[in-house]
């Protein structure tokens, strides 16, 4: 009986660690995304796109 339950207690964590690190590698490439946006722009570019409506992506809200 212990050891179906430290098999579950272990295929449990290794299931919880991949979904943790499957969310990890979607926040690395959405805050590339934006640090990339920050970076090829210049003071003059963002100040024009700060006065612009947000595209339909921009506007999506996040669902994880």
């Amino acid at each position: 009986m212990n050891k179906r339950v430290s098999v579950l207690v272990v295929a449990t964590a290794l299931c919880a660690a991949g979904i943790a690190g499957g969310q990890g590698r979607i926040m690395d490439m959405v805050a590339d995304k934006v640090i990339g946006k920050y970076q090829n722009a210049s003071c003059e570019q963002l100040w024009q796109q700060k006065g612009e409506p947000k595209s339909q992506e921009e506007q999506r809200p996040c669902n994880f």
